[in-house]
């Protein structure tokens, strides 16, 4: 009986240390530039416990196929530091976005950042008990360079002019 009582309190002290949620986020389409795509959260109270680390991974969808380059990242912005938050790690599919704690703002963010596959972003850190922030990323998928289009208009003609050729003979 001792043993499970003493279980079942180092599981609960395990779990009230840290607060660890997942989040979907849909990316919208740009309806002026079909290869232009953004996502955006926020996220306050009751998701914040004062003093406990936590852990948020956000998961963006639809996957988006293919290499593309993002920015974004997160911002708290506070007056107090019962507001303040103290990012530890932001990474987007793996890599490290640079993080700053400066007065009455800290965050973490990229700039033009080669991905592929699904995006997955996950925040951790320390947070006051009226803690909030929110982040956003732009992603512009792969857009065909000039010399692409020419290149396929120049096999285009080519096939043309090899078809013409076997027609007449």
């Amino acid at each position: 009986m001792k043993s499970t009582l003493l279980a079942l309190l180092l599981a609960g002290a395990a779990t009230g240390s840290a607060l660890a949620h997942d989040y979907t986020v849909p990316l919208l389409q740009s309806p002026y530039h079909p290869n232009e795509w953004t996502g955006s959260f926020n996220l306050s109270l009751p998701d914040f416990i004062d003093g406990n680390f936590f852990s948020d991974t956000y998961t963006f969808s639809p996957t988006l196929n293919g290499n593309f380059m993002a920015n974004g990242g997160v911002v708290n912005f506070y007056g107090s530091e019962s507001q303040h938050i103290r990012f530890q790690e932001v990474s987007l599919n793996g890599k490290k976005l640079d993080i700053a704690d400066g007065l009455f703002v800290s965050g973490a963010h990229l700039f033009d950042t080669g991905f592929s596959g699904p995006l997955v972003l996950t925040v951790r850190g320390w947070a006051g008990p009226s803690a909030s922030y929110s982040g956003g990323l732009n992603i512009t998928t792969a857009v065909p360079e000039p010399e692409t289009y020419g290149m396929l208009l120049g096999g285009l003609a080519l096939v043309g002019v090899v078809a013409r050729r076997r027609r007449a003979a």
